[in-house]
């Protein structure tokens, strides 16, 4: 099976050319999928994202030529589409947050309840995690989550069980939960996570996103106003190009 970096989703996008703005992109519920999984993100897995793609760009701009092909002038228009801006405009879309969960690298455990307050905090868990590991294009890096609880309760019959998400964390009776545990879960549906995969959307600039059908998504370019539009350009989505959105 290919890895998660190899996977891509297909779009359809009308670009005007002179303004070079993208109008309109149509896509699959597979997309439209991984757009909805934003936001289920919590914020702290949003910031080490973002925090990983900015990584990732610096080293680009050090090996790559600032004038390159037209093919980044093609994902420019894409960009726009997501109302993607420069570096400097993703430093203010983020502000403080960005800082806070700076101040938990900074602090020192000790100052913390216990030893993985700060773990809690740096990778918190998505309610949705198993819906979201059904994904075609997964943004999410983070490990999935394991279950743990402490051996002694584990042997005991008892209705009250403590279960955590995080290792080591301390159990009522004074043990630490070190036993991984299997946790029953809903049987996956074998057609899209949040919406049909095989259905078809149209996804505008401003994220707006609305059923499409066959006729629409021809006339739709000409209901906005763009009379001549070239043929609708065709770019593949991967990890790194959902991770811009």
């Amino acid at each position: 099976m290919a890895s998660n970096e190899e996977v891509t989703i297909a779009l359809r996008y009308w670009v005007d050319e002179k303004k070079r703005r993208v109008i309109v992109a149509e896509a699959s519920g597979d997309l439209v999928d991984v757009l909805f999984s934003f936001l289920t993100l919590p914020l702290g897995t949003i910031i080490r994202l973002w925090d990983s793609l900015d990584g990732e760009n610096s080293s680009e701009q050090q090996v790559r030529p600032e004038n390159s092909s037209g093919q980044q002038a093609r994902l420019g228009c894409f960009k726009n589409l997501f109302q993607f801006g420069n570096s400097s405009e993703q430093q203010v879309g983020l502000g403080c947050i960005k800082k806070l969960y700076q101040s938990v690298t900074d602090l020192e455990p000790d100052v913390f309840r216990n030893n993985i307050c700060q773990k809690m905090l740096h990778s918190p868990r998505n309610p949705l995690e198993s819906s979201c590991q059904r994904l075609k294009v997964k943004v999410d890096d983070t490990e999935p989550t394991k279950y743990f609880m402490c051996h002694n309760c584990s042997k005991k019959a008892s209705e009250k069980l403590l279960v955590s998400s995080f290792p080591d964390v301390k159990c009522d009776c004074g043990s630490l939960m070190r036993k991984e545990i299997e946790m029953l879960e809903e049987p996956a549906r074998d057609d899209g996570v949040f919406v049909k995969g095989k259905a078809m959307f149209l996804i505008y600039d401003n994220l707006t996103v609305r059923r499409s059908s066959p006729s629409e998504s021809i006339k739709e370019p000409l209901k906005l106003g763009h009379k001549k539009l070239e043929n609708p350009k065709v770019d593949h989505l991967d990890r790194k190009k959902v991770i811009f959105l």
